[in-house]
Order: structure tokens, then C-alpha cells, then sequence
């Protein structure tokens, strides 16, 4: 099947297609679906082509394929830069990510983003990140949805930008993190799951859910990957499954949106005494201080333990651990930071902006007279 000195995937193409015409396979697995037959023309062929053929000037956007369904297609001409559409008609599954009445990209997504654009800068069995700030909420409740550009610079820097679809805005730095050039792993070696306890459950899917959209936060969906847990003194442990219709996409992803996002909703549960649901205060993820992930993993997380370093009114710090079904770790986010947000309606949309009221001096000014809103009206009836 392979000539000497070559052996191409091509050839190998060729080959599999020369023992599909010999008939020495079974064609239903190759076409489990039968086509519909049509009459050749009784002439000879004439052996033209119409491929488009591209150029070294073109930017291919005609043969752009996704590496991956958040980050896109590969943008010629760049190293390490790549675009995709995100909308909630191309990727319907965010619809369920619901925060405050928008549909807003997760923090979770910049992450698994961001991982992705590391293992295409660096080949390593283990990924590290640093310094991973979410700077702005990507909201998707427009119908043309947003443009975003991920890119890496030659240092290992990486920013995710993003500019409304069919628009000439400029685009806007959504979030930024920095690549480990020499990874090691260490911090993965030093955890170990807790023992879950023979106990029934402290919270359920539907309790855990419940208390969600009291914080209104509407989660679903592949966002609903949370089955039980329970509330220790050290923190919170959780069993994470996600729904069936989404398990085929695991493959797609080092650590998918829903299944993180869910194990970053636990913090919650530490709150659960402490936030004033009344008010639409919640908290959202800002920011990750170091991610670590261990891509010779294979198994997607199974279980996540959130333990609580830091509590104040506006702001939570935490060490977010993974593990997969055989209880070992597989990625371990340390310093994760939640910013108290006010959850406005829907015509406001999410702001990471904290607003102050300050008192001053009112400003007197005198009052339209008679005469004045007669002039006024007379002027108007004139023009």
C-alpha cells in the first residue's frame, strides 16, 4: 500500500479506495445509506475540473475547516491564530448557559478556549495556563452573533477577542492568559479526591438547580452536569455527569464548557447562607490564577471538589480539583476568583462595572416661565 521513501496519507487514501473497487470490503460500512442512482451521459468524458484553486495571496475562506468547535478555523497567514462564529443558531447548546436573562458565553468556555490554543503552541502531555482574566462578559443574544479571534503570540501570550458578525466595529479583548513554556505538572501530583462519604447526598440535581435560579441564573442543558454533592468542612464535593444528547461531544474538548461551568456553579453552595438572592446579587467567575491539565488523561471530569480559600462580600476566591470516573486527577484550577455582580434585566445586559451613588449639592436651576413655554409653542407650530 506505501511506496518507499514516501508514504503519504494519500497513498494510503489510494489504496483504500482500490480495495473498495475490488469489492474485498463490506461497502455498507463505508455507505450505510443507499444513494440514488443516476444515468451517465453516453458520451465520452471531457476531463475538466472546476475545483477552486486557491493562491498564496488568498486567506482560503472557502477551505477554512474548525479545529475546534469554540476556536475555529486556523487564519492563514498566522501562526497561531484562529476565528470562529459563535451565535445560538450555529452552537444552540450555550442557549443553556443563562445568566440574568442573557445569554452569555461562560467563563468556562474562555478556559477550554484558551487550553486549546496552548496544545497547538506547545506539544506537551501536560498544559499549564497563567493569569487567566475573563476582562468583559461575551454576551450572544444578538441574532448575528459575534466574531472571535483567538491568537497566541511567539512570547505564549494569548488574547480572545470578539466584534459583533457583519459589523465593522473594532474588536474588543474579551479575555487574556499566558502559557507555561515548561510545564511540569507538580500541583496535579500533590491532590487527591476526598473520600466520598457512604451518606446520602447534602444536595441533589433538582436542589442544586433550584438554588441556581433563585441567583437567577438559568442554567440547562449541557450546564446542567451536576447530580449530587455534599458539604464538608474542607469544601464542596460534587458527582458531575452530563446529559446523554451531549456525551458525543466529549471528544471535542479537554475540558468541556458544561462540565467545568457546572463545577464552577458549586460555589454556591458556599454562599448559600450569605447571598441575598432578593437583590440579583450572584457571583461570576473573573478570573484564574493557574490551570493545569493533564491531556494524557482521556476521561472527561467525574467529580469536582471546591474548596474556599477567601470570603468577602464582593468577591470569592477558590482551588477548583477534577477528577475523572476512576477518582484520579486530571486538571486542577487554582486561585479561581468570583466578582459579586448586580444581575440587571435583559435590556441592560450584564456589566462587570460596580456602581457607586455619591451625594452632591443639587443644582438650582429657574424653572420655564409662562411666557417661555408659550414662545415655545409658537415656534414649534411655525417649523
Amino acid at each position: 500500500t506505501m511506496t518507499r521513501n514516501n508514504g503519504e496519507l494519500s497513498e494510503l487514501h489510494q489504496a483504500v479506495g482500490q480495495a473498495i473497487l475490488a469489492n474485498t470490503c463490506d461497502l455498507q460500512h463505508f455507505f450505510p445509506v443507499t444513494g440514488k442512482k443516476v444515468e451517465l451521459p453516453t458520451y465520452a468524458w471531457q476531463h475538466e475540473k472546476f475545483w477552486y484553486t486557491s493562491t498564496p495571496e488568498s486567506y482560503q475562506i472557502l477551505g477554512r475547516f474548525p479545529v475546534h468547535p469554540l476556536l475555529g478555523a486556523k487564519l492563514p497567514k498566522e501562526d497561531f491564530s484562529w476565528e470562529s462564529h459563535l451565535n445560538t443558531g450555529n452552537h444552540a447548546w450555550l442557549t443553556g448557559h443563562n445568566v440574568g436573562g442573557s445569554i452569555v458565553l461562560p467563563g468556562a468556555a474562555f478556559a477550554e478556549m484558551a487550553l486549546n490554543a496552548s496544545s497547538h503552541f506547545q506539544d506537551a502531555e501536560i498544559l499549564e495556563l497563567e493569569n487567566l482574566e475573563i476582562l468583559a462578559p461575551l454576551i450572544l443574544d444578538d441574532e448575528l452573533g459575534k466574531v472571535v479571534h483567538t491568537r497566541v503570540s511567539p512570547s505564549g501570550d494569548i488574547e480572545i477577542l470578539s466584534r459583533t458578525y457583519n459589523s465593522d466595529e473594532k474588536y474588543r479583548l474579551q479575555a487574556k492568559a499566558k502559557i507555561v513554556h515548561q510545564p511540569t505538572g507538580l500541583s496535579l501530583q500533590d491532590i487527591k479526591i476526598p473520600v466520598i462519604p457512604d451518606t446520602d447526598a447534602d444536595f441533589d440535581k433538582q436542589s442544586h438547580y433550584k438554588l441556581t435560579e433563585q441567583a437567577v441564573l438559568n442554567y440547562q442543558g449541557a450546564f446542567s452536569a451536576v447530580e449530587n454533592g455534599w458539604v464538608q468542612d474542607e469544601g464542596i464535593l460534587s458527582k458531575l455527569e452530563l446529559p446523554g444528547e451531549f456525551i458525543q461531544d466529549l471528544d471535542h474538548y479537554y475540558l468541556h464548557p458544561g462540565l467545568l461551568d457546572s463545577a464552577i456553579q458549586l460555589v454556591l453552595h458556599h454562599l448559600i447562607d450569605k447571598l441575598n438572592f432578593v437583590s440579583g446579587i450572584a457571583f461570576v467567575p473573573i478570573s484564574m490564577a493557574k490551570i493545569t491539565y493533564l491531556k494524557k488523561a482521556g476521561n472527561p471530569p467525574a467529580y469536582a471538589f471546591l474548596k474556599c480559600l477567601k470570603l468577602s462580600p464582593h468577591s470569592v476566591l477558590t482551588d477548583l480539583e477534577l477528577y475523572d470516573k476512576d477518582q484520579k486527577p486530571i486538571a486542577l484550577i487554582e486561585k479561581l476568583r468570583y466578582r459579586a455582580v448586580k444581575l440587571q434585566d435583559k435590556k441592560q445586559h450584564l456589566s462587570y462595572l460596580d456602581y457607586y451613588l455619591t451625594p452632591a449639592p443639587r443644582i438650582n436651576e429657574s424653572l420655564p416661565t409662562l411666557s417661555d413655554k408659550v414662545h415655545s409653542a409658537l415656534s414649534k407650530s411655525f417649523y
